[in-house]
This record gives structure tokens, sequence and C-alpha cells, in this order.
């Protein structure tokens, strides 16, 4: 049981990863401003978000994945358009 939880959490921070890859880093940037405007973001989210911008000299760890993939729902619910990865 504990090793199939493991496996999923990996399976689902890959997933992440993968999602978050198939977005442009200029599709990034401009999400990242556009949340700025409307002071939408945390300190912790522009942190991520710059981290992003920088694909693919610099990609995201699943961790951050998964804060960005939160962030794109934010993005969709502030009215922000956002394709879809």
């Amino acid at each position: 049981m504990k090793t199939a939880k493991q496996t999923q959490r990996i399976d689902n921070g890959i997933e992440a990863q993968r999602k978050v890859l198939a977005v442009p880093a200029a599709e990034w940037a401009r999400i990242h401003q556009s949340l700025l405007e409307k002071d939408l973001l945390t300190p912790k989210e522009d942190g991520v978000l710059r981290v992003a911008m920088q694909i693919p000299s610099k990609l995201p760890t699943e961790k951050q994945s998964v804060v960005l993939l939160d962030i794109l729902d934010k993005g969709r619910l502030e009215g922000v358009v956002v394709s879809d990865p």
C-alpha cells in the first residue's frame, strides 16, 4: 500500500512537470504579468513563475510544477486567458 502511494505521488509529479513544460516560457511570462498587475501573486508564486519563465534553461521541480498548475487555475478564475497544457 505504501509503495503504491509513493508511486502515485511520483507519477503525479511527473505529470505536473509534463503539463508545465508544455506551456512556453513566453506564456508563463504573460500569465505572470497579468496576475502581477492584479496583485494576485504570493511571493512563493512569483518566485515559481520566475523559474517557469526561464524554461528551457531552468526547469521547475515536481513541487514547483504543482504550484504552477495551481497558478494556471487561479489565472483562469481571474479571467486570464490560459491555454490548456
